[in-house]
């Protein structure tokens, strides 16, 4: 279930006792309606809570603000005082009392407080996954991160499976713990994509109490390359390529205007199958993109240019 979120505000004018569900649903607050303290002296707000039962730390975040100035914070076991003269108590916080204690008032901390008090989920919270690189460059280290977030307790196991096999070359991230007290945390497998790892099933899997069965995420391996790959004919990258043709350059999208448009020497275009070299054509390259030949090619620098 959600986390329970409650605020109470003090010094904003009448009795102010927080209505709330019954305890055991949500938390219940407690503050007195407004307070007083001399010029120069301590000040204690007053505030109290009851979740029901007993308090884990771990599982509390408690804010104070003074109008919307972030002045004191207790975040999931760990104190955080963003103005040196306001402090809360961990010890007091224990036992249900999330008071703010102000030393040497001044006229400037005359004003409306807020309280917020964030308890984690009360049940377990099923995580998500996000598996965002798909492909990588063959002979270049890529990094796969499978993104695991929104799960509640922490307590995870995150495995990347290639083709069934359980890789152990992962690394996890430091997990990060969100405002509502679910936990993101990130398990990345890298290697080096070669041409026999083209189609390999990739797989992220994820067990958690939250969960019935292990949740996954699978996809077939994309392997590009920087240049023509042997063998299948794929590309890598997504700039149009070209072909050199007597020092001239047409994109892979370009039609290719014909010899005599061109005022060159005419040569044949065609079909694979149906050209062979001419007597003085130097090489003959794949058109690609139409599957067609382009000859008789030239080399930049070479006759006729």
């Amino acid at each position: 279930r959600s986390p329970s979120v409650t605020k109470g505000e003090l010094g904003g004018g009448g009795p102010r006792q927080m209505p709330f569900s019954p305890a055991g649903s949500q938390p219940q607050i407690f503050t007195e309606p407004s307070s007083r303290a001399l010029l120069g002296s301590g000040a204690l707000l007053k505030c109290r809570f009851d979740v029901g039962g007993p308090i884990d730390l771990s599982s509390l975040r408690v804010q104070w603000h003074f109008w919307d100035q972030h002045i004191a914070v207790y975040n999931w076991g760990k104190g955080d005082s963003q103005v040196p003269r306001a402090s809360l108590s961990e010890q007091e916080l224990q036992r249900g009392n999330a008071s703010l204690s102000l030393s040497n008032v001044t006229l400037a901390d005359e004003g409306l407080y807020k309280f917020q008090l964030c308890l984690s989920p009360l049940f377990p919270a099923a995580p998500r996954i996000i598996v965002p690189q798909r492909s990588g460059m063959r002979f270049i280290a890529t990094s796969f991160p499978c993104h695991v977030w929104g799960f509640y307790p922490g307590d995870v196991a995150i495995t990347w499976l290639r083709d069934g096999q359980v890789q152990t070359e992962s690394t996890y991230s430091v997990p990060q713990r969100n405002p509502d007290g679910t936990f993101n945390l990130t398990l990345t497998y890298t290697f080096t994509p070669m041409d026999g790892d083209r189609g390999s099933i990739l797989t992220c899997r994820v067990s958690h109490a939250a969960l019935a069965q292990p949740l996954q995420e699978a996809f077939a391996l994309a392997v590009t390359c920087k240049s023509l790959c042997r063998g299948n004919g794929s590309l890598g990258g997504t700039s149009p390529r070209s072909v050199t043709a007597q020092g001239r350059l047409f994109p892979r999208h370009t039609p290719v205007p014909s010899s005599h448009q061109r005022g060159e020497i005419p040569g044949a275009l065609g079909r694979e199958s149906e050209l062979k070299r001419g007597p003085n054509a130097q090489e003959q390259r794949m058109f690609e993109g139409r599957g067609e030949m382009l000859g008789p090619l030239r080399a930049a620098g070479g006759p006729g240019q």
